[in-house]
């Protein structure tokens, strides 16, 4: 737990290492139940590598925060050796590493039109990981310049899965099935309708055809010519 201002030094180590150790786990750590991923929607099995979700408006759709972890400089601590965290609890917390989950997040109406409602990302604390290795590696060899992709393929880590591709995958082929649907139901009217057509415009070409040679034989009586 966090520690109180009157906890002792060594207390207070012991707090940031625990602490430190959490947070640890919270960025890659093996599953131990067997589960379904929200973000991609395949199975966690046991000991398959796990991360958490690390945002605020997550947890206050599915859970709660809890109190701070840790420990700070109310102890005596240095800023080297300062180490706290908010726990945050609640459903749908868990991912696999490498999955980057999102959410719908409604805004207001009246919001304008760089603000409008959309799907968010939510950031894991494997995802905050991996970005910060690749900044510290782009920051150390400045002439070899890494994209987040390919540092993952060099690592070693997983490819990263969205969410978001996941959800435009299924809408798009929902609504291919419900224009095939829509189709299919207005095929009988179309073709009723087609086939009236016809037959107006083949009665309008009788009806033509009829009055081209009444006039014609109008004029042979007329001048003697057609």
């Amino acid at each position: 737990m966090y520690t109180s201002s009157t906890a002792s030094r060594e207390k207070a180590l012991q707090a940031a290492a625990a602490a430190e150790r959490a947070m640890k786990r919270y960025e890659c750590c093996k599953s131990q139940f067997k589960f379904e991923c929200f973000s991609c929607g395949e199975m966690i099995n046991r000991g398959d590598k796990i991360t958490k979700c690390f945002q605020s408006s997550l947890a206050s759709i599915v859970g709660m925060s809890l109190r701070f972890r840790g420990a700070d400089s109310r102890n005596g601590l240095t800023m080297d050796e300062t180490v706290f965290y908010q726990a945050k609890t609640g459903n749908n917390m868990w991912v696999h590493i490498g999955c980057i989950p999102c959410y719908w997040d409604s805004l207001p109406e009246d919001c304008n039109e760089y603000s409008r409602p959309a799907l968010r990302t939510i950031i894991t604390d494997w995802g905050v990981k991996v970005y910060r290795e690749c900044e510290e590696w782009n920051g150390t060899y400045p002439g070899e310049h890494m994209d987040v992709p390919y540092f993952s393929a060099v690592k070693g880590y997983p490819q990263e899965k969205w969410m978001k591709d996941r959800i435009i995958r299924a809408v798009t082929r929902f609504q291919a099935l419900w224009r095939g649907y829509l189709y299919k139901k207005a095929y009988p009217w179309a073709l009723r309708a087609a086939k009236a057509t016809e037959a107006i415009n083949l009665n309008a070409r009788a009806t033509l055809s009829t009055i081209s040679k009444n006039q014609d034989c109008a004029a042979y009586f007329r001048t003697g010519t057609i």
